[in-house]
């Protein structure tokens, strides 16, 4: 069943309204499952989105990641999760448009590790 989570008052870390953007489960066996989501366009679809956040499913909160323009200033692009180990995750992002028409032509691959430090391969 569906259930409606709202930003709780007390917190400022919460992403705001997006559409156009991409997302993909992480579940890694030695934690919770976790949403990632990057990009997309703001709710009025006027400007390009650029932040990359992770949201745990378990205790509802958000964590904002620190990631390159690269990865996280596109809308209606694709995103892939890897599970490599316990500890590494790989984080796929391809395509989309960084402004309603400039296209990205190069996929990025960020690389998630346990400590929160990424490796970008481009």
């Amino acid at each position: 069943f569906w259930q409606c989570i709202r930003k709780p008052e007390a917190i400022d870390q919460w992403p705001v309204a997006r559409c156009n953007h991409a997302g993909a489960i992480i579940i890694t066996g030695s934690e919770c499952p976790m949403l990632v989501i990057s990009g997309g366009r703001d709710k009025n679809d006027e400007d390009t989105l650029d932040d990359c956040w992770i949201f745990n499913l378990t205790q509802h909160s958000w964590i904002k990641l620190d990631v390159p323009h690269s990865v996280s200033k596109r809308g209606s692009h694709s995103l892939s999760v890897f599970i490599m180990s316990p500890h590494c995750v790989w984080m796929i992002t391809a395509g989309g448009f960084v402004d309603e028409s400039t296209p990205v032509t190069d996929p990025n691959i960020a690389v998630l590790t346990e400590l929160g430090q990424f490796i970008i391969y481009i």
